[in-house]
This record gives structure tokens, C-alpha cells and sequence, in this order.
């Protein structure tokens, strides 16, 4: 009985330890000149042969593989037969290589394969590059990229390789490099294909004129990028084809112009798009550009709720087309233009369902290349009386060369909750500004300001958080000895005082402040610090100043705050008698 012990004792300890090495063989597996780990997504092996200078794939890989990552290397040729080792393969990346070949069965094997990953390499998209029978074993994959491929301009002629593709009637995501072309019938078999994508941002698109026939074969797809891809002109019914069409991204085609975008969206009268994206289709030096009524005339009728028209130098909008702006419009943003104060601003109200706002970057645009922008630019002040959209909540405008200072004013009706104004050159906030009592966060950091007047934040304010860093409100705290510029701020969670030039601050500076948790005030030239601080603080930021020591009445207040965190990192400590104390 103690022989049989001992060798059942032998056998279980030898499982043991062999059950305990495949775990470790799946999760930190030996497989040179690779690495391998733990894939999560799909519950396999993770083979990294990224960056090797591989000329050929390793054949000692796991054959348990999942994931296998080969981009950045030397391969040259896929051979037939070359990924049959890996049955149990997920993704397959094989971008950044110098591939031209493959051969008609080279993804023979791989049934299983859910992304496939060929971009930057040397497959001219026609028929001799791709055989008609080169995916046919990929009856499952789902996403296939081929950008940055062809960049041969000399073939005029040139079209998909959809005898090809066609075989891949599961895919869901296809990146492509953008030929002059129409998509074929080979395309119609991809029943399942909803994100299509030209662009011409990190790979080749040509598009110079989107015709009626471009996307006829293409009807599933629900989200088309063909930015970057020097398109000049388009037939009036390109989209019509398009019938579940939500997203559509054409921005950077400086030669495409307000004008033949019009006649882009005829087609899209009535079709279920919600978000557009025509960044930068003006040119970059144009004057004088308006958005007419004219130009959004077909998208008055569709569900369309994002709206981009950043970098097309606007400088006015027609009164007329802000009233037929889509009803369910909820995100605009129109950054990087050149909008002048004009009338159509007092029509803002009309955009009842937007609740964001982006003009960020007015008179941002890049000067000319042999002028200077004039230092004497000077936009329209931000004190004018202007309404907004009456369910706004988000209103960004940073960037804006906008100066002076804020006066007395007031806004209409709204729901507005962020304000973002950074990187101006405001120089003072007075008030009272009226229509500004939901607003929740401030963010008026990197402007010039020296005052902030005891009216500017009404009573009934609700801020939670304000940014006031990079000023230069340092004069104005030390003056304040009754504590009158944050007195009205009884909500606010969070100050940042930071880089404002403070060297003194007055005892009763943050008295006002009855819910403060977090105040920030590093990067100023404090030599002591003698401040009440509130019950509710849990964190004071006092990292590079001049902070030799604390008084031993601050010191009581510390006591007295259990889970304040005090950080004085950067700060010259003295580490003498004198501050034994502290």
C-alpha cells in the first residue's frame, strides 16, 4: 500500500506540474525570435514578431496562436500554405512590410481569421496582384485593411479587384486605397459591409469626381470616409445609392469648395445621415467664403445631429441658413474660420436642439506665406449682447485672439454648463452677466486676466469647477482682503489659481468657498502662506513656490482637516531650528 502511495503521490505531482507548465506555455510561451503572451480577445496565444526585419515567417510559433503580429519586417512574398500552422489564427497583421506577391492559397488554413491587416505594403490593387481565389478560405473575416498600397497614377483605367473580393461575404470593415473608379458587382456579395473608408490620410485616394455610379454597389454602408482624396467635383445623386448611409467624413479636399459640395448632397434629401464631417474643402487662402443657404439646403430634411465645417475660413453665415439647419442638430463645430460679428449671430436661438458649440480658432487661420498677421487684429469684444441656442450646454471658444474685457451684458434663455475660453487675451471679468446661473465648469486659463470683479459670479451661480490658470491675478487676490472675488462661489468643488504671479494672499481669501475640495495654487512666488482654509478641503496644491515653513495657526488648521493631502514638492523647505515646528 506504501509503494502504491507513493506512486499515485508520483502521478499526481507530475499532472500537477504539467498542467502548471501549459499554463505558463499560454500565457509567457518560449518562441523565438518572437514574444508571446496572454490574448485576451480572443482567449488564445499573442505571437509579437513586430520590428524583426523578418524575411520569412518562424515556423516554431505556437500553433495555439491567435493573434499574429508581423508588420514592420522584410516579408516579401506570401507563399502557398504559409499561415496553415496557425488553424486557431484571429488577427493577422502584416502591415509596413514590402509584400507584393501572394499566392492564390496563401491564406489557405486560416478559416477563422476575423481581422485581416495589409497595409503599407506593394499590392497593386487589379487582378494580376490579387487571384479571383486569393480569400476564399476567409469566409469569416470581418475587417481587411489595404491602404497605402497603390500609388500608381500611370492607370488611368485602373478597378477594384472585385472578382477578388467579392468572396468575402462576411466582411464588415474594408480600408482601401481610393481609385478612380466605380465599386463593381463583385462588391453587391458583401451583404454585411457597413464601415468603408478612402482616405487618403496615410495612403493613396484619387477621387477627382464622385460620380452617380461610384457607390452603386455598395448600398449597406453605413459610415464612408473619403477624406484626403483630391476630389474636385460630384454628380448630383453620388449618395442616393447609399440608403443606410449615417456617417459621411469628406473633409481635406481643399479643391472640392462649397459649391460642388452642394451638389454632392442632393442625393442625400431624406436619407437617415446623422453626422458630417467637411473639414478644410475650401481652399486655404480663399476670401470672402459665406455659408450660404444654399450649401445645407439638402440637409434640412435629414436626421443629421454632428455637423463639422472646421478650416474653411467663413467669415458669415446667412441669416436663412441657420433657421433651415437640420431641427435635430445637436453638435456643431466650426473651428479654424474667420467669423465677423454680423446679424445672423442674433439668429442662434433657431438651433433649438444644439447642444454643443465649437469656434474655437477665430483669426487662427495660418498668414500668408510672405505677410505677418498684424498685431493690431482685433475681433469683436466678447461683452456684445448675443443669443444662443436656448438647449446649449457646452460652448468652446478658445483660441480666439478675443481681448479686453468682459462688461456687464447678459445672454438669452439657455441650459449652457461648460464655458471653455483658454488661450485669449482677456484682461477682466465684469459683471453681472446674466442667463449664466447652470453654468458648472470655467475654464478661462491661459489669458491675461487682472481683475475679476466681486459681481462677475451672480449668486445663484452654479460652478463647480473653475480654471483660472496662467494669469496674472496675483495683484488682485492680495488686495482682496474680504474675500469678495470667489464670495459667491458656495458650489464650487475645484480652483486652480495656478502659474497668476501670487506672492501674497489675504486671510479670508476663500472664505466664500463652502463646498471647495481641491485648490490649486503651484507655480507662484508664495513666500508664506497664512490662509483659512475651508472644512471641506481635501486637497491643497502648493508645489513650487517660495515656501521655506508654515505658521504653527496653519499647522492647526491641518489638524483640523484629517484627509487634507498638502503637496509642497518644489518648494524651498528650511530644514533648521527656526521651522522645528513644522
Amino acid at each position: 500500500m506504501g509503494s502504491l502511495a507513493c506512486i499515485g503521490a508520483f502521478v499526481y505531482i507530475h499532472m500537477a506540474c504539467m498542467l502548471v507548465t501549459d499554463g505558463m506555455k499560454t500565457s509567457h510561451a518560449v518562441c523565438p525570435p518572437c514574444t508571446c503572451g496572454r490574448d485576451i480577445r480572443y482567449e488564445g496565444v499573442m505571437v509579437n514578431c513586430t520590428g524583426l526585419r523578418l524575411k520569412s515567417i518562424p515556423v516554431q510559433l505556437p500553433v495555439n496562436a491567435t493573434t499574429l503580429l508581423l508588420s514592420n519586417n522584410s516579408l516579401m512574398n506570401l507563399t502557398d500554405h504559409v499561415f496553415q500552422h496557425f488553424p486557431h489564427l484571429r488577427l493577422l497583421d502584416l502591415s509596413n512590410n514590402s509584400i507584393f506577391v501572394i499566392h492564390e492559397n496563401a491564406f489557405h488554413g486560416i478559416s477563422q481569421l476575423k481581422t485581416l491587416d495589409l497595409a503599407f505594403n506593394h499590392l497593386v490593387l487589379d487582378s494580376k496582384t490579387y487571384h479571383p481565389n486569393m480569400f476564399r478560405d476567409l469566409t469569416e473575416l470581418e475587417e481587411l485593411r489595404i491602404v497605402d498600397n497603390d500609388n500608381d497614377t500611370s492607370r488611368p483605367l485602373a478597378t477594384y479587384p472585385d472578382q477578388s473580393l467579392k468572396l468575402l461575404t462576411s466582411l464588415k470593415v474594408l480600408h482601401l486605397d481610393g481609385l478612380p473608379a466605380d465599386f463593381g458587382p463583385g462588391f453587391g456579395r458583401m451583404k454585411d459591409l457597413t464601415n468603408l473608408t478612402l482616405s487618403g490620410k496615410r495612403g493613396y485616394c484619387h477621387l477627382p469626381v464622385l460620380q452617380n455610379s461610384t457607390f452603386t454597389n455598395v448600398p449597406t454602408v453605413q459610415n464612408l470616409r473619403i477624406s484626403s482624396c483630391n476630389i474636385y467635383d460630384s454628380d448630383l445623386l453620388t449618395f442616393q445609392p447609399m440608403k443606410h448611409i449615417k456617417s459621411i467624413d469628406m473633409s481635406d479636399n481643399r479643391h472640392f469648395g462649397f459649391t460642388n459640395f452642394t451638389s454632392s448632397t442632393y442625393g442625400l434629401q431624406n436619407s437617415s445621415l446623422e453626422k458630417l464631417n467637411i473639414n478644410r474643402i475650401n481652399l486655404e487662402y480663399d476670401v470672402c467664403i459665406h455659408l450660404e443657404t444654399k450649401h445645407i439646403q439638402h440637409l434640412t430634411n435629414t436626421p443629421l445631429k454632428e455637423l463639422h465645417l472646421d478650416g474653411n475660413g467663413i467669415i458669415g453665415v446667412e441669416n436663412e441658413a441657420i433657421t433651415i439647419m437640420p431641427r435635430h442638430l445637436e453638435i456643431l463645430s466650426a473651428q479654424d474660420n474667420k467669423f465677423q460679428f454680423g446679424r445672423y449671430i442674433f439668429h442662434g436661438f433657431a438651433l433649438t436642439a444644439l447642444k454643443f458649440l465649437d469656434v474655437s480658432g477665430i483669426n487662427k487661420m495660418p498668414p500668408m506665406p510672405f505677410f505677418k498677421r498684424s498685431a493690431d487684429t482685433r475681433p469683436f469684444p466678447l461683452s456684445s449682447y448675443i443669443p444662443v441656442p436656448p438647449n446649449l450646454e457646452v460652448l468652446i471658444a478658445s483660441e480666439c485672439y478675443f481681448t479686453g474685457k468682459i462688461t456687464p451684458g447678459g445672454l438669452m434663455t439657455n441650459n449652457i454648463k461648460r464655458i471653455i475660453v483658454h488661450d485669449n487675451f482677456l484682461t477682466a471679468l465684469n459683471g453681472p452677466i446674466a442667463g449664466l446661473n447652470k453654468v458648472e465648469q470655467y475654464d478661462l486659463s491661459n489669458n491675461i486676466l487682472e481683475e475679476i470683479g466681486k459681481e462677475y459670479f451672480s449668486e445663484n451661480n452654479s460652478v463647480s469647477n473653475l480654471s483660472l490658470a496662467n494669469n496674472i491675478l496675483g495683484g488682485a487676490l492680495a488686495k482682496d482682503t474680504k474675500g469678495y472675488m470667489f464670495h459667491n462661489l458656495t458650489k464650487a468643488r475645484l480652483i486652480d489659481l495656478s502659474l497668476n504671479r501670487i506672492a501674497s494672499l489675504p486671510r479670508h481669501i476663500f472664505t466664500g468657498l463652502k463646498s471647495v475640495e481641491v485648490i490649486i495654487l503651484k507655480d507662484n512666488y508664495l513666500q508664506s502662506f497664512e490662509v483659512n482654509l475651508p472644512t471641506t478641503l481635501k486637497r491643497l496644491v502648493l508645489s513650487g513656490n517660495k515656501i521655506e515653513t508654515l505658521s504653527r495657526d496653519v499647522l492647526s488648521q491641518f489638524d483640523d482637516l484629517p484627509k487634507l493631502q498638502l503637496y509642497l514638492r518644489y518648494n524651498p523647505i528650511s530644514c533648521t531650528c527656526h521651522g522645528l515646528a513644522f
